[in-house]
């Protein structure tokens, strides 16, 4: 069953965070949107990521898409 996870997604090669409290996923689309226009709406100018919505499996899953949508690849 498909899940959630929200994301800050870095636009420099810092690590990316998901905001899902431990990392777990979220059931439900409404909690998830909810979490994520929260974060959007944390945001200021001059911030060095994008905040985003990933449907998947396990965590691990969405931390993969996140890093695939990333303009720079994240340090080692």
């Amino acid at each position: 069953m498909m899940a959630y996870f929200v994301f800050s997604i870095h636009t420099d090669d810092s690590e990316n965070y998901c905001y899902n409290e431990g990392d777990a996923p979220i059931e439900q689309y409404s909690e998830a949107a909810a979490l994520e226009n929260e974060m959007r709406r944390g945001k200021v100018a001059g911030d060095n990521y994008f905040v985003e919505l990933i449907r998947a499996d396990t965590y691990e899953e969405a931390a993969t898409r996140a890093d695939a949508k990333r303009p720079h690849p994240k340090r080692s």
